[in-house]
């Protein structure tokens, strides 16, 4: 997987922190390492982020939902009751870690491997 690197400056972070966050909404992130760190002595976030690059024709390129994927799978219809329980409980459980975190969704766990623990 691809890693993008950031450096933010800690005390104005402006046009470099609107740039990573463009960043993150438009993709995929599996991790985000992050470092406080200094560059010509002024304090700069360093941030490493690990992303999913779609297969081709894969991603909408609609740009007001950019990054949402064309062929979504229903799950409540293609897993079995019991499975798509636990699914839905890890789904809420990644949102609340993600919330509490402030990080994306994908980054605490990505839906392949929900569906793989709920089996």
């Amino acid at each position: 997987m691809p890693i993008k690197f950031f450096c933010v400056p800690a005390t104005l972070p402006g046009e470099a922190e609107a740039e990573l966050n463009r960043f993150l909404g438009g993709h995929q992130v599996v991790s985000i390492d992050r470092h406080l760190g200094s560059a010509n002595g002024a304090p700069v976030w360093c941030f490493a982020i690990e992303y999913i690059v779609p297969a081709y024709g894969v991603r909408d390129t609609n740009a007001a939902n950019p990054g949402m994927r064309k062929d979504r799978i229903d799950y409540k219809e293609v897993l079995p009751p019991d499975v798509f329980a636990r699914f839905s409980k890890l789904r809420e459980l990644r949102k609340q870690i993600a919330e509490s975190g402030r990080v994306p969704i994908d980054a605490v766990f990505t839906t392949a491997v929900r569906r793989a623990h709920a089996a």
